[in-house]
């Protein structure tokens, strides 16, 4: 029993549906073709002689509607498909007990996004019960349920016709003792008219499905007993705003305590509901209000181009937070192609914040931290966001800066965005134990048939699902903090409404509220009180597209997407320095690659990546030079002179310790930073006595004095140790010279002698 199974398959559809449908095709199919019954059969193997296999349909037929009096029939099968490029799954169970005339049904459908539960009871063929969530329950005459769908009664086998036109070949699999198989292949249109009825109204689809394939295998006993029945069908069914979905249907249905005294469960229960008055369907002129929704947004002329405009505000401890919305929209059904929703739509939005929006995203980053990796990127210098599928197949995301300039564009596949909504958030499972709509539609402020408003108003199951998630999400650390922070209670209330004016959808406005604990400053107790803390407003403009925003996503992903290698590379070399040739000449040629880039181009960089670069290969050069006197020398055995030239070149290129420590060895590293301590006095000590008076001619200074005492004057202009050394020593002999004097008195000597 395939009844309301297939409307799970749409269960997204709705939330997709508003932007835009094809409208319902009210027309009803009225099946003309009826199964051929053959009565009272005593052999299936008498047939099998004469090659008739069809009339063991026939037979097979009569016997499961009429010839038999009570069974139980256990059907278990999958319907799969392919929803906006996620693989569906439904799995689906159903019990029918046949007790003489008396028929009950409960069937029983589980997908990752929901789970349903219905029942069907009738005892005459005047009237049926229905419930399509073990809650409520409605009685319908026979004559309208027919209307919509089949009956258990009905000489149908899992709702398919069997006679001469839809039998198109028949194939007998096996034939044994115990068991016959025959497959019988029926035809797409004749076999299929109360089934492709009950798939479009109960389905909501907007025409009735295709066939392309279609195979009922019985199994029976040679007395015609039946045992089990296989169904493969594969079908198109017309899904509003996604188009053709394919539907791969397995079934298998199992016959059992034939004949038997069966019970049907509760069935005082259902026979007290059945005697209630029959409700009366809607006429089908008349158009649910869901539906006039759904119309109402297609008038917008989705195909040709839509803008929205809006704004979303957050109230935040006395503080609004406000994000201006701008976005154009076009949305052709028409567009579809076999496979894929890629190019079946076009979008662009601006998102633009407030300077204390932009502020509480700056909050958010810190408070992240690096939580948000490469998407920490997203909210530097964060001014607005423009948003843009260019029917691809993927979202583009382009913030700006408050100077209007992209510094990064994300690439996020439309498939990733639908994998999260359906797989990972489980939207619809968060419902499971509701069977009853998301929201309820009530019409208000109503002029005429053409402008009115509705209130979407959410149902209790939905609240009490939006509040556990709610307290769940409140029960991790980050949401404690936020808890704490909006001193939040409980939910509120979400508050959507939709105006419509000339029969197009004109505005949208939504207010989300909790319960607050706030202390009441008379009595100083704990009281709660309602707050708003977000509102969205939606409005529709001027019916025109701008495709020259799409252009200009397209051309700054271009530009970007030319930059990715470049700003890779200058990534990792910064990650990473080394002191050699091959790293210095990288460097360079990153550095002048990126100098040819235009402004534009530029501003995908982070200005601390270049200038970080740009010291890399400062440092690198100035260390290599450096290398140069370094491996000149031994530092154990160092002289006056060699310290000098080692300290003068380490002290003037300003060389990075860190890249030196690990060329050289920490231990050598600590040698050279130490390299003062290690001057040698000897020498200068037997010149100092020689300094005497202001004549610098009668000190009596050799060549190799003047040298000396040079280099110790040099060494001391570098190593403050060293200085304070050499005037402790002057002072110990009493020299009252200053060393620049001192100098400038042996320059003179050097250019006298």
């Amino acid at each position: 029993m395939f009844k309301k199974i297939l409307s799970l398959l749409l269960a997204i559809v709705f939330v997709l549906s508003i932007v835009g449908c094809s409208k319902n095709d009210k027309e009803q199919l009225s099946p003309s073709g009826e199964s051929t019954i053959i009565k009272n059969a005593k052999s299936a193997n008498d047939f099998i002689k004469k090659n008739d296999l069809k009339s063991i349909a026939y037979a097979f037929v009569y016997n499961i509607h009429g010839g038999i009096n009570s069974y139980k029939l256990t059907e278990t099968g999958t319907l799969s498909s392919k929803i906006l490029f996620i693989d569906y799954l439904i799995d689906t169970k159903s019990v029918t007990i046949k007790n003489n005339n008396v028929y009950y049904t409960k069937t029983d459908s589980e997908s990752t996004l929901k789970t349903v539960h219905n029942e069907y009871y009738q005892n005459d063929n005047t009237r049926i019960l229905v419930s399509k969530d073990l809650k409520n329950y409605n009685v319908m005459s026979m004559e309208d349920y027919h209307k919509t769908s089949f009956t258990s009664d009905q000489y149908l086998i899992s709702g398919y016709v069997f006679n001469d036109k839809s039998i198109v070949n028949s194939e007998l699999l096996s034939n044994t003792k115990d068991e016959i198989s025959i497959k019988y292949t029926l035809d797409k249109d004749a076999a299929t008219a109360y089934a492709k009825q009950d798939m479009k109204t109960t389905g909501d689809l907007t025409d009735y499905p295709t066939f392309t394939t279609l195979e009922i295998t019985l199994h029976l006993k040679d007395d015609l007993t039946p045992l089990y029945t296989d169904l493969y069908a594969v079908y198109n069914a017309s899904v509003p705003v996604i188009g053709t979905a394919t539907v791969v249907q397995k079934i298998k249905s199992t016959y059992s305590n034939i004949n038997e005294n069966l019970v049907i469960p509760n069935e005082s229960f259902y026979t007290e509901k059945i005697g209630q008055a029959p409700i009366t369907p809607a006429k089908e002129s008349e158009v649910d209000l869901k539906t006039q929704l759904l119309n109402s947004a297609s008038n917008l002329g989705f195909d040709k181009g839509v803008n929205i405009d809006g704004k979303f505000s957050i109230d935040l401890m006395g503080a609004s937070f406000a994000l201006d919305i701008n976005t154009s929209t076009l949305f052709d059904i028409k567009r579809l192609n076999d496979e894929y929703l890629y190019n079946l739509f076009n979008f662009h939005a601006t998102l633009k914040g407030n300077e204390t929006f932009n502020g509480l995203i700056g909050i958010i980053k810190s408070f992240a931290g690096d939580k948000l990796g490469e998407y920490g990127d997203l909210i530097d210098n964060f001014a607005g966001i423009e948003v843009s599928y260019l029917g691809d197949g993927s979202f583009y995301l382009l913030p700006f800066n408050s100077s209007g300039k992209y510094y990064t564009v994300f690439k996020v596949k439309l498939v990733d965005i639908l994998d999260l909504v359906i797989s990972k958030l489980n939207v619809y499972k968060m419902l499971n134990d509701s069977q009853n709509d998301i929201v309820t539609f009530t019409k208000s402020n109503s002029v005429d048939e053409k402008n009115y408003s509705v209130d979407v108003v959410l149902n209790e199951d939905t609240v009490k699902s939006m509040k556990k998630g709610l307290e769940d999400f409140f029960n991790t650390t980050e949401g404690g903090m936020l808890k704490a922070m909006l001193q939040y209670a409980d939910f509120g209330s979400l508050k959507i409404k939709l105006d419509v004016v000339d029969d197009k959808i004109s505005k949208l406005t939504a207010s989300f509220s909790y319960m607050k604990n706030v202390i009441d400053s008379t009595t100083s107790e704990t009281k709660q009180e309602e707050t708003t803390l977000a509102n969205l407003v939606l409005e529709t403009k001027a019916l025109s597209y701008n495709f020259a925003d799409l252009k200009k996503t397209k051309e700054i992903s271009e530009s970007y997407n030319k930059i990715i290698p470049l700003r890779d590379k200058m990534k990792a070399l910064a990650s990473t320095v080394y002191a050699s040739n091959t790293y210095l000449k990288n460097v360079t040629d990153a550095l002048e690659e990126y100098a040819k880039l235009t402004d534009d181009e530029k501003v995908f960089f982070n200005s601390a990546l270049v200038y970080n670069l740009e010291n890399a290969k400062k440092n690198v050069a100035d260390q290599l030079e450096f290398y140069k006197t370094y491996y000149k020398y031994d530092l154990d055995k160092m002289n006056n002179e060699s310290i000098y030239e080692l300290l003068s070149v380490y002290n003037k290129l300003k060389i990075n310790s860190s890249l030196l420590s690990n060329e050289i060895g920490q231990e050598n590293y600590t040698k050279l930073i130490g390299l003062g301590s290690s001057v040698d006095y000897s020498k200068f000590d037997t010149i100092v006595p020689k300094i005497k008076g202001d004549n610098e001619k009668e000190w009596g200074l050799t060549s190799d004095d003047v040298k000396e005492l040079k280099c110790i004057i040099q060494l001391t202009k570098i190593d403050s140790s060293i200085y304070n050394n050499v005037l402790l020593k002057f002072m110990v002999a009493g020299i009252k010279l200053d060393l620049n004097t001192l100098e400038t008195k042996l320059n003179n000597l050097t250019s006298i002698g």
